[in-house]
């Protein structure tokens, strides 16, 4: 055998080990990237989670804070009604009227609650996605080195050596 095609040769079984390396070391990148996917998914639902627990906890606050607010109130019109010896429909509709917007008070602070809750619930659908798309991503970039593959390129760069050396001496044989 030329010394030429054994240079070939060797020359291709280098670029297969160093393409095995290289798609081992892209391999485990991606199984990194992966990994990093969910970790960074799993902080940021613990962040939205905190995030909904103090919107939860300030919105009923508020709406104690309006309970509160309309309890006053309603002992001011008891007192003043008490105190003025006056009683009858129209410190029952003051009455009335204070329990109403209390409720509807209270109705807008839920909504809040409910709206703000909804759109957390939103986002973190959104960072579990994120995170399922990442991981996908990096998985579709992971690849099984075939050996069959490598052997089969090894062997036709062989070929293609050999009948170029059997060309080249007929070649010389003819002149």
């Amino acid at each position: 055998m030329d010394p030429l095609t054994i240079l070939q040769l060797g020359s291709m079984l280098i670029s297969s080990m160093s393409n095995y390396q290289n798609q081992k070391a892209n391999n485990q990148q991606a199984r990194a990237r992966m990994e990093a996917a969910f970790e960074a998914a799993g902080y940021d639902l613990s962040m939205l989670e905190s995030r909904a627990q103090e919107t939860e906890d300030a919105a009923n606050l508020e709406m104690f804070e309006r309970q509160r607010q309309a309890l006053r109130e309603r002992s001011k019109i008891m007192t003043a009604a008490g105190e003025a010896g006056v009683s009858g429909s129209s410190v029952l509709r003051q009455l009335n009227q204070s329990f109403l917007d209390e409720s509807y008070d209270i109705g807008i602070h839920q909504s809040n609650l409910e709206n703000s809750l909804s759109q957390i619930n939103a986002n973190a659908t959104g960072v579990v996605s994120n995170a399922y798309s990442r991981r996908n991503q990096a998985a579709s970039q992971i690849t099984t080195p075939n050996p069959l593959m490598r052997a089969l390129e090894i062997g036709a760069t062989g070929g293609a050596s050999f009948i170029t050396e059997q060309l080249e001496k007929n070649r010389k044989e003819g002149n």
